[in-house]
């Protein structure tokens, strides 16, 4: 590669520097960047929200797997909404069967825990709504990046998040990863 000197002048004519001038340009293509590129700090807590749906399920694997990079503690945090059961015409939810959801809950964390190389991972189950709980854990355990599945596309073909993805992208004082369906 041949190198020429190049002095750069002012308008008032006075040199600015001597900088040598390439004449063979080559195009580098940059590459993807990682996780550790994109945050070279590293997140430490990593909290991920799960529910028993495919979107949640896709979510833990990418969290588990920056986890592992990372070097980084993990979190779960799953939430019995009482709102959407009671939608569902069911009869006013009392305290013990609230109660029996979330041992179901914490026993189907532990499971998905296990079967996902999580087993290390810190497992929150709260009872309310999931976007004011997960963010209320991400204050608490000091989250430094909250990961959540979304919907995906709606049936008119537009990008869906879900009203609990959009709550938490608006209000967490953490960044919010979201994994669309079909992520691996």
């Amino acid at each position: 590669m041949s190198h020429k000197r190049v002095v750069h002048r002012r308008r008032s004519g006075t040199a600015l520097a001597d900088q040598p001038e390439q004449s063979t340009a080559t195009a580098v293509r940059p590459e993807m960047p990682t996780v550790s590129d994109l945050n070279p700090k590293g997140w430490n807590r990593i909290l991920v929200a799960v529910d028993p749906g495919p979107s949640a399920r896709q979510a833990l694997e990418v969290a588990v797997s920056m986890a592992d990079r990372l070097h980084a503690q993990l979190a779960m945090v799953y939430v019995v909404d009482c709102a959407e059961t009671q939608q569902a015409q069911l009869p006013r939810l009392t305290d013990t069967l609230l109660n029996k959801l979330a041992a179901d809950g914490r026993q189907w964390c532990a499971s998905l825990a296990g079967e996902m190389r999580a087993a290390q991972a810190s497992q929150f189950v709260r009872i309310g709504d999931p976007a004011v709980e997960i963010l209320a854990v991400a204050r608490e355990w000091q989250a430094e990046i909250i990961v959540m599945g979304n919907h995906g596309l709606t049936h008119t073909g537009r990008f869906f998040l879900g009203n609990t993805v959009e709550t938490v992208v608006r209000d967490a004082s953490c960044p919010v990863m979201t994994v669309p369906p079909g992520v691996k």
